[in-house]
């Protein structure tokens, strides 16, 4: 394809119209200075109300502002531009990206990372990873997103392994639509109003993209073939608050076909479609001026259906997998105005799957279903405590204990200590242990060509240590991590004859060590740029799939209402796995 082609291909000719109706929200998205950002509320490290320099842990945050001064659109987009976060497309399907942070991910599940959505998990207990209906999440309703990197499985349990992303949502009163090259048009509306005592936030949100025409390769042919990229998607957001008792809803679906699905092209049969949802119910009761208590039910629904190409016979596989999941919490929460908090949570959930059908048609007919419909009870209990030692040093120790019916417990520690040397430096010394417990799909699948399941698998355990600077002086903020973390059990994915499945079993230690830099600067009142960097020292062994070298970074200028975006990343090169005698092909920076 010449350089003409590919510009022909990325550049799209857009007609947007947006609308306030309502004026009562209005985000001006230039007014926003560097002091601002750097106080903004982080909440999701410690579960409690903490500043850039304040929180315990490794932080990176983008504001609504910042999201959409950027034009990103999804958070697969957003990760590339977040020290320690890389995350690039890969064969599976039209609308999934493989992500990583710190170099810590084994294949393109994406269990290693956990995503919040509004403190509702995301991941899918059948992957681990992020359910299939999320794989492009779109941010066109975040208010708020942190990537918090190291150690969460203090507070949030398996899948907080190498660190969580959580987003906050919050709807204005607009509505958007855009149209665009190959069939693209997408519109979303969204409502916002507050009455006494309470608040109502409702977003719809409909997307479908033919996709660009593509040459991809036929494994089955050993040649390329022409296909589309489809992708669609449709969401529903519902929150609503009356005094200490809020409830969201939340539904999307996600559509796409030809391309790939699990690395095999099929024109006639490919699809990959997702069906997530999920309600809960919240109330939150205020014990005294020390004691809060909150309290949390929740019911969430992860749905996948796929259809691919298996044999080039043809032998067709159509299948689902659908799991339900009731999930109940209870946090106590007790703080002081001299800086003291203490918290202790509960956590109960039962993920179960319901469906696991999957037939073959063509020339070979039957049924195969991929797992037994059984479910596993999930059991949490954590505690945390923070206090000063002296002005400008404080400390959080804490704890967090998961029980698993099918595979026994597991306890991850934190310590950490945080310490404002004078009102520009911070440095902090933070250690905690995460863990990823085994994914269904890793214990329980069966009839499957690919894998063999293993229920005898242990859970992957990290333990990091981190060793952060922040510097913040007038119109600048530096932060400078150093981070290095030991793996033990790690799963691996055993190689296995030619047509023959594989096996997974907990291997030795792995380590992993680095150095993340982020730099913002606002030179002006109307320009700004924000820069991020990250260095692999040591990564893990074997196939190279995660870049020992990225960076990215953004430039914004704006006069008026006008503003513009000049925005780069850059990955060092890595290998894919492939079927050549190397059993990897090499791509370039």
């Amino acid at each position: 394809m010449s350089v003409y082609q590919s510009l022909q291909k990325s550049l799209m000719l857009c007609v947007i119209f947006s609308s306030s109706a309502w004026a009562e929200q209005q985000y001006d998205l230039f007014e926003i200075s560097l002091d601002q950002l750097s106080q903004i509320v982080i909440t999701s490290a410690t579960l409690r109300e903490e500043t850039l320099k304040s929180v315990p842990a490794s932080v990176t945050v983008y504001t609504r502002e910042q999201i959409r001064q950027l034009g990103f659109t999804r958070l697969t987009q957003l990760m590339n531009y977040v020290p320690g976060f890389q995350s690039q497309r890969n064969d599976q399907s039209a609308n999934k990206n493989a992500y990583s942070a710190r170099g810590g991910s084994f294949d393109s599940s994406n269990r290693e990372i956990l995503i919040l959505l509004d403190g509702q998990r995301l991941n899918s207990d059948w992957s681990g990873g992020m359910s299939v209906g999320y794989r492009m999440f779109d941010l066109y309703l975040a208010d708020r997103v942190e990537f918090i990197r190291g150690a969460s499985s203090p507070i949030y349990g398996s899948n907080a392994y190498m660190g969580i992303v959580s987003i906050t949502t919050k709807a204005s009163n607009e509505i958007d639509m855009a149209l665009g090259l190959n069939g693209r048009y997408e519109g979303s509306a969204q409502f916002n109003h507050e009455f006494d005592q309470g608040q109502i936030e409702l977003s719809i949100k409909t997307l479908n993209d033919e996709g660009q025409q593509l040459q991809v390769y036929d494994s089955f042919a050993l040649d390329s073939i022409s296909s589309r990229d489809p992708y669609g998607l449709e969401n529903i957001h519902l929150k609503a608050k009356l005094g200490n008792t809020s409830f969201i809803y939340h539904q999307q679906q996600t559509s796409s076909n030809q391309f790939y699905v699990f690395g095999l092209p099929s024109n006639d049969k490919n699809a990959l479609n997702g069906d997530v949802s999920f309600s809960r119910l919240d109330h939150t009761f205020d014990l005294s001026s020390d004691w809060q208590l909150q309290s949390s039910l929740a019911y969430s629904s992860h749905r996948f259906d796929l259809a691919t190409l298996v044999n080039p016979a043809p032998v067709f596989i159509e299948g689902t997998i659908e799991e339900k999941e009731p999930k109940a919490e209870v946090i106590l929460k007790n703080s002081n105005e001299s800086g003291e908090a203490t918290i202790v949570g509960f956590e109960w959930r039962k993920p179960k799957i319901v469906n696991s059908d999957a037939y073959l048609s063509g020339a070979a007919q039957g049924y195969l279903p991929q797992a037994p419909l059984t479910s596993r009870t999930i059991m949490g209990a954590f505690i945390q405590h923070q206090d000063y030692l002296f002005e400008g040093m404080h400390y959080v120790l804490g704890v967090r204990v998961d029980d698993y019916s099918n595979f026994g417990n597991h306890a991850a520690p934190r310590a950490g200590l945080v310490w404002e040397y004078d009102h520009v430096n911070t440095l902090k010394l933070l250690y905690g242990e995460s863990f990823r417990a085994p994914s269904r799909s890793e214990t329980d699948i069966t009839n499957s060509a690919a894998v063999l399941a293993n229920p005898d698998l242990e859970p992957e355990v990290a333990k990091t240590t981190e060793i952060v600077w922040l510097h913040q002086p007038e119109n600048v903020s530096l932060s400078a991590t150093w981070f290095y973390t030991e793996l033990t059990d790690v799963i691996i994915t055993l190689a296995s004859l030619p047509g023959q499945p594989s096996g997974r079993i907990n291997s030795g230690n792995e380590y992993l060590s680095g150095l993340e830099l982020e730099y913002q600067h606002e030179w002006s009142s109307q320009l700004t740029s924000r820069m991020n960097a990250t260095w692999l020292t040591d990564g893990v062994k074997g196939i190279k799939s995660q870049a020992d070298f990225f960076a990215g970074g953004s430039v914004v200028y704006h006069y008026g209402k006008i503003q513009t975006a000049l925005m780069f990343n850059y990955h060092s090169s890595k290998q894919d796995e492939d079927l050549s005698t190397n059993g990897y092909r090499d791509i370039s920076s």
